[in-house]
């Protein structure tokens, strides 16, 4: 070859350095792989969500808890006969102490018919309800002098709270017997809430 000669390419030498390499056939596209990507995330968020939805209150559980308030209720209205001075603030503990003793009685076989032991309660649930502060607040009361007025207060809370967990308990109950055992306890406690929070709020 001369000095001056250039090389000779081929003709499609332009087009073969411009081209982009083709992909192997069989290959995953770009846009298939992100498919995937996206569907897996949408699959782990609609899981979640039905997790969320589904881990909401349940019979067993909220009967449980239904059981220990009642008893826990009882124990105060009982340890407050003797502690309230008031003449009509005590025939309305009375009527409490005796609709609890009916309704703790009575929720003995919605607890069975639920396979719920009372003395096997989880203690997740008996540390939930704990009273102890509720015990305090009541005896400090009693020291300093003002015991009708902090327990009529008290209890219009407590029968509240008492009475929303009893609706909820309703709405997701399908078993008639238990739907009429909690439709009876609400209608004895509605009418003792109400004279409670009447007392508290004339003191």
């Amino acid at each position: 070859m001369q000095p001056n000669e250039q090389p000779q390419h081929p003709i499609d030498y332009l087009d073969s350095i411009s081209s982009v390499p083709k992909k192997p056939a069989g290959g995953v596209s770009d846009k298939l792989f992100f498919g995937i990507i996206i569907g897996a995330v949408l699959t782990i968020l609609l899981v979640v969500i039905l997790v969320l939805v589904n881990s909401g209150p349940n019979s067993k559980e909220e009967f449980s808890r239904l059981s220990v308030r009642l008893e826990n209720l009882q124990e105060i209205s009982d340890d407050a006969k003797k502690k309230i001075t008031s003449s009509s603030l005590r025939a309305t503990n009375v009527n409490l102490s005796l609709a609890l003793t009916n309704a703790n009685r009575d929720i003995k076989e919605p607890l069975t018919s639920l396979d719920i032991e009372p003395k096997k309660i989880s203690s997740k649930i008996t540390e939930e309800e704990n009273t102890e502060e509720l015990v305090k607040t009541l005896e400090d009361a009693r020291l300093n002098g003002f015991f009708d007025r902090t327990y009529s207060r008290e209890i219009t809370y407590e029968l509240e709270t008492l009475i929303v967990l009893i609706e909820q308990l309703e709405t997701i109950t399908k078993n008639d017997e238990r739907k009429e055992f909690l439709s009876t306890l609400k209608n004895n406690l509605d009418p003792l809430q109400d004279q409670f929070s009447n007392f508290s709020a004339a003191s």
